[in-house]
């Protein structure tokens, strides 16, 4: 045997309006104009480079980031410059370069009360670099060899779609 019960219930009292609803649902020409100026300007590091630069002698790096928040849109710049080295018994590879981001980023979210956003971006990156590699190779049967190579003014340059969290 099946039973249905339907209840109505009201999460909020009639009368009183919320403080946020005017500040983004206004539809007037004014709030219009205003909604394509930026909002907010933000800078930020990456604290995970230099801490690692300062503990490890083979990796060193920095990475910044600026945003600008317009609306429901971020655009975002990136910016870097990384340097590592790996070396094993035979083998020493190093590789140093800057690179660059930069892109547009839209809230997911339906309202921005306390600045958090779900976002979805697309950027484009580019990279200058150089590296190397030397390697020693012990063989049997073809004796030993020798690689060395040097790869410098690298470019590289390439699209990434993302999906963030800001908190």
């Amino acid at each position: 045997m099946l039973c249905f019960l339907s209840l109505c219930s009201y999460a909020q009292q009639e009368g009183i309006e919320d403080p946020w609803v005017g500040q983004w649902v206004d539809s007037t020409a004014e709030a219009s104009k205003k909604r394509f100026l930026p909002s907010g300007i933000r800078f930020s590091a990456d604290l995970f480079q230099p801490i690692r630069s300062s503990l490890d002698e083979d990796h060193s790096g920095y990475e910044y980031s600026i945003d600008i928040d317009i609306n429901k849109f971020y655009l975002i710049y990136t910016g870097g410059f990384s340097k590592q080295r790996y070396i094993e018994e035979e083998l020493f590879y190093r590789n140093s370069g800057h690179y660059s981001r930069v892109g547009i980023a839209y809230n997911l979210m339906s309202t921005n009360r306390g600045m958090s956003a779900i976002t979805f971006g697309i950027y484009r990156g580019s990279s200058r670099y150089q590296e190397g590699l030397y390697s020693a190779q012990r063989d049997p049967i073809f004796g030993a060899g020798f690689i060395d190579r040097l790869n410098r003014d690298m470019t590289a340059s390439w699209l990434e779609a993302s999906l963030g969290l800001r908190a």
